[in-house]
């Protein structure tokens, strides 16, 4: 059976380290790797066009891509980076969603609940603040404009997972639609995509990591145990 103890420092040793280790890499990359990338996927892909060309008995192919390697070279350097930032940035959600229903079954087997998560209406962390919330009597998060912020980046991950990152007449987009607008790190486009910024990503992972720290102080304070945010922090 878990133990109380146990959920805390999965909290912290698991879910906030992953957060922590996501800005890090952000960080690292954005710094030293995007124009490296871009420059070696724009060579490979010439080359491989090139080889293509050179194979073809049809001179419609080489036409095709007159002009290709310049084109490219832009492409490299506008789409490339926004596509790393995008997994990174979706990869750090799903692994805050990820993580807060794994609490969620710990505190089930710690606690040997009746009501285990699936058994909640709704899904994703809607479902895992309710069960928090309802079932362990865990009022997380009580900053309610943290939870909306984090709610936000909810459909903007829905918007780049199932619509491509496009702004267009889409329930997605729609929902994504004010979040996207008003921020500063993002942008839009000419093509409605939505970009992020390195500092978004970032930003992004630091309000995750904020969360499991609010997370781990409201389950010491549940369970008895006086934390504070500077002793965590260490």
């Amino acid at each position: 059976m878990t133990k109380l103890a146990d959920i805390s420092h999965y909290v912290m040793r698991t879910a906030w380290k992953r957060q922590l280790q996501i800005s890090g890499l952000v960080e690292i990359v954005s710094d030293h790797l995007f124009h490296q990338i871009a420059d070696l996927v724009h060579a490979r892909t010439v080359a491989t066009i090139q080889e293509m060309a050179n194979d073809s008995e049809s001179s419609e192919f080489a036409s095709m891509f007159d002009g290709y390697p310049q084109e490219e070279a832009a492409t490299a350097a506008a789409v490339y980076p926004n596509v790393l930032l995008s997994s990174l940035f979706a990869s750090s959600y799903f692994f805050f969603e990820y993580d807060l229903n794994r609490v969620c079954h710990l505190l089930r087997d710690a606690q040997q609940y009746e009501l285990k998560l699936g058994d909640i209406s709704g899904s994703g962390i809607h479902r895992a603040k309710t069960y928090l919330n309802k079932v362990a009597g865990i009022p997380f998060p009580e900053d309610a404009a943290l939870w909306q912020e984090i709610v936000s980046y909810g459909q903007l991950r829905n918007l780049i997972s199932h619509n491509g990152g496009v702004l267009d007449s889409s329930d997605a987009a729609r929902k994504a639609d004010l979040f996207v607008r008003g921020h500063s790190q993002l942008a839009i486009n000419d093509e409605g995509w939505v970009t992020l910024s390195p500092e978004f990503v970032v930003d992004v992972s630091y309000k995750l990591q904020d969360a499991f720290l609010v997370l781990d102080l409201q389950l010491n304070e549940w369970r008895g145990v006086d934390l504070d945010i500077d002793e965590l922090e260490e």
